[in-house]
């Protein structure tokens, strides 16, 4: 009788151990496995930019088919083209290559554009030279802005000089590291005459309800 009072009381203390032990077992596991998602993401940022940086034409399809291999299980719905694929997928990758427009680039043009803002209205700005975006392009769009559809070419996600120097979504509107405050005087001509490569993945994390319905991890790279 007292062996079976004993493991009668054993079974009710491990019932009330498990209401501790149980969501502090999920807790870590959910942690965990959220900063796997956010460690994936990361690399995938860092890898596409990289491929993107050596000019690896990602409006291909076989392209990305590779980027969809290397996110490996983010789950990146590979397409074709520049706009990604509506919806489709856990994760979006956006490439983008920025310009600074100088005298120098409202000058190629075409006509030439005189060197000043009436003429070359975002003379003095960083602006999108090209726009690729790869997987569910619903789940977030580029930090630093996003060009109008209109002015994105369909073949290779390019943006024309024209466009470059006079159409305001061209410019970037976001956070921009690239400015006279931040980088000394000296180093601005050399930094302003050579292309930024951007990368950017957005990627939903950690699924497991009803405790994370999936926080949106993010990560961004220079290049």
């Amino acid at each position: 009788m007292r062996r079976k009072l004993q493991w009668g009381g054993a079974a009710i203390e491990f019932a009330l151990a498990l209401f501790v032990l149980l969501p502090l077992f999920l807790g870590v596991t959910g942690i965990g496995l959220s900063m796997l998602k956010q460690m994936q993401t990361v690399q995938l940022a860092r890898d596409a930019g990289s491929m993107s940086a050596r000019k690896v034409n990602f409006t291909l399809a076989g392209n990305q088919n590779i980027l969809s291999q290397v996110a490996g299980s983010l789950s990146l719905t590979p397409g074709s083209g520049t706009t990604g694929t509506a919806g489709a997928g856990n994760v979006v990758v956006i490439l983008s290559t920025l310009q600074y427009v100088s005298g120098t680039l409202c000058g190629q043009a075409t006509p030439p554009l005189a060197a000043n803002t009436t003429a070359c209205p975002n003379l003095g700005q960083w602006v999108f030279a090209k726009q690729i975006v790869v997987g569910n392009s619903s789940l977030g769009v580029s930090r630093l802005g996003t060009p109008a559809a209109s002015i994105i070419s369909t073949t290779d996600g390019t943006i024309a000089i024209n466009d470059q120097c006079k159409t305001a979504s061209a410019a970037v509107s976001g956070s921009n590291p690239w400015t006279s405050s931040t980088i000394p005087s000296t180093d601005l001509p050399t930094l302003q005459s050579q292309p930024i490569y951007v990368s950017e993945a957005i990627a939903i994390g950690f699924r497991l309800p009803p405790f994370s319905g999936g926080t949106i991890t993010y990560s961004q790279f220079f290049f």
